[in-house]
């Protein structure tokens, strides 16, 4: 069992516990491993945990919510490091919490260099407005990166322009179009 309090006073004599989970782990081991991403980097990419491992579905259509947890909780239990999200489009339903010293890394192309899909990316499905649940909550030292948020996939971005239809003049108020 783990206990973690945060946010108490020095000096305190007595801390109220708002909440408390239990999770039945194994011992986990963190084996590092030297990713080759299919996009370039400016540093070599070295992950102790790999997100096909657990199952997570790379193409967007089933959740992966759970199997980017339960990889994260390993990362927390071997006392941190990286977890690899190769390219492709992970559907996540609810926040997922990054623990203090994991990060999460996608493969994740640069779109100021070349074509085509950007990598890896997240489909953010989850209720929408100023109440609504976080995607990432990152614990201290944590990271995400090369992890955006998606709500279509990922796509290479495209050039839009906004027409006026002829037979309307340029009006304020008139209809226009978007085509992309």
């Amino acid at each position: 069992m783990r206990l973690v309090i945060s946010g108490y006073a020095a000096g305190a004599n007595s801390v109220a516990l708002a909440g408390l989970e239990v999770h039945d782990q194994r011992v986990v081991t963190a084996r590092p491993k030297l990713i080759h991403a299919r996009y370039p980097t400016d540093d070599p990419v070295v992950a102790d945990f790999d997100l096909r491992d657990y199952g997570a579905d790379a193409t967007g259509r089933r959740d992966a919510t759970a199997a980017v947890r339960a990889a994260l909780y390993d990362c927390q239990d071997a006392g941190g490091g990286t977890v690899w999200l190769g390219a492709g489009t992970y559907r996540i339903t609810d926040t997922v919490e990054v623990p203090a010293f994991c990060s999460l890394r996608g493969d994740r192309r640069d779109p100021d260099r070349g074509s085509g899909p950007y990598g890896t990316g997240v489909r953010a499905d989850l209720p929408s407005g100023a109440d609504g649940p976080a995607l990432f909550r990152v614990g201290g030292s944590a990271s995400v990166q090369g992890v955006p948020p998606t709500t279509r996939g990922i796509a290479p971005p495209t050039r839009c322009r906004t027409a006026t239809p002829s037979r309307y003049r340029a009006a304020p108020g008139r209809a226009t179009r978007t085509t992309c």
